[in-house]
């Protein structure tokens, strides 16, 4: 989620990420599922499907899979094989999800769970997107209102809107481009504001262009939308999350990162000591703030992208202007906190997110109702082909 970016961006990515970026760009999304009832006499349902298990034999392996891999679990196991973590995944239609796991979730070589919480990066924009949303249905902001109106001493945001911040049309610089990643990666434990951050920003980058008249991924824009979900409530971005999203939802293992339980052990070479076990995340929380400083789990994300999809965080309305989509690059849209992507033949709505030591995608496929949630605690993961065969074998 954070670092430098590719493309408008279809999200963060950094300029030492591997292939993965392809789809850690990406964004979180879902649409409604349909539902079944009699008319009239007594109502039945069919029964609920099973999910197929992670070890059923392929009938044919994808193309790309390794040869002796057999299954999906197959596939998993050679993968960390060659890794120091693992890869959490969740994946099926509503009714009939299957948890896929594999690898380590430290140094001590526990085997990682279903449930085990990683860091989700830039996923957390798809969160605070859905928060403005619910802002703009109780009436308290609309998509057109100026930054300025709200925040009238943020001299960076001037003329943006707050639509342009959340499809990133706002011509704002993003703040982990320049230099600011490896400082937060340089001392760790320093606490930043939103204000310190957008003053850096202003400091140190280039002047912004002219709002609207372009896509390009910044994760001062999300930054700038959590300081105005905090204005306009009284409440910070920790509360607004617990009362509006997770606690409604039964989301236990889903906080911002201070606030959340501990996430398994990140592995990069970019860390001390090649893990997050000797590097503390702090500086970088409290500086992307509402951009990318949740922690989760695939159980807490599969239960967010159905929660939309079932129209239980936002009305219809406000899900159609979310994914009112504007093509940004050959097989990407961008909307409100979530992208509209094409891998192979299947159109999926979601975000990605990655930093040192995690790499995560939660994406929702229109067509079927199914659900794909992929997380890592490696940044050597081959994410983008494990999601290729994922959605080659579901």
């Amino acid at each position: 989620m954070v670092g430098e970016v590719v493309v408008a961006d279809g999200v963060v990515m950094k300029t030492w990420q591997s292939s993965a970026v392809v789809l850690a760009l990406l964004v979180t999304g879902c649409t409604a599922a349909g539902t079944s009832g009699a008319d009239g006499g007594t109502a039945t349902s069919a029964p609920t499907p099973q999910p197929v298990p992670c070890d059923t034999p392929w009938e044919e392996p994808p193309e790309d899979a390794h040869a002796a891999a057999g299954s999906l679990q197959g596939q998993l196991d050679l993968t960390v094989d060659r890794l120091e973590g693992g890869v959490v995944i969740g994946q099926g239609p509503p009714g009939a999800l299957r948890y896929c796991v594999a690898g380590a979730a430290g140094t001590a070589g526990r085997p990682l769970v279903a449930d085990d919480v990683f860091r989700i990066f830039s996923i957390t924009k798809t969160f605070t997107a859905v928060m403005v949303m619910q802002l703009v249905e109780e009436g308290q902001l609309t998509l057109d209102t100026q930054v300025s109106s709200v925040l009238p001493d943020l001299d960076l945001a001037q003329g943006v809107t707050v639509r342009q911040l959340l499809d990133h049309s706002s011509g704002l610089p993003d703040f982990l481009r320049g230099g600011l990643e490896g400082t937060l990666r340089g001392d760790g434990a320093r606490t930043w504001t939103p204000q310190e951050v957008l003053d850096w920003t202003a400091e140190h980058r280039e002047p912004p262009q002219d709002p609207g008249t372009g896509h390009s991924y910044s994760n001062t824009n999300y930054v700038i939308a959590g300081m105005l979900i905090e204005e306009i409530t009284g409440m910070s971005l920790a509360e607004n999350l617990r009362t509006r999203i997770t606690e409604p939802l039964g989301m236990i293992d889903t906080a911002y990162g201070s606030d959340g339980p501990g996430p398994v052990t990140g592995f990069s070479m970019w860390l001390p000591q090649g893990s997050s076990d000797a590097y503390s995340y702090h500086a970088v929380e409290t500086a992307i703030g509402a951009a990318g400083a949740m922690v989760s789990t695939a159980p807490d994300l599969v239960t967010f992208l159905t929660a939309l999809e079932e129209g239980r965080l936002l009305s219809a309305r406000s899900w159609d202007q979310m994914t009112d989509f504007t093509t940004i690059a050959d097989q990407e849209r961008v909307g409100l906190g979530v992208f509209e992507f094409t891998i192979g033949e299947q159109t999926l709505l979601g975000h990605g997110g990655d930093f040192p030591g995690y790499q995560a995608l939660a994406a929702f496929e229109p067509a079927s109702g199914e659900v794909l949630v992929v997380l890592t605690n490696d940044d050597n993961t081959p994410l983008a082909h494990l999601v290729e065969i994922v959605l080659a074998t579901s």
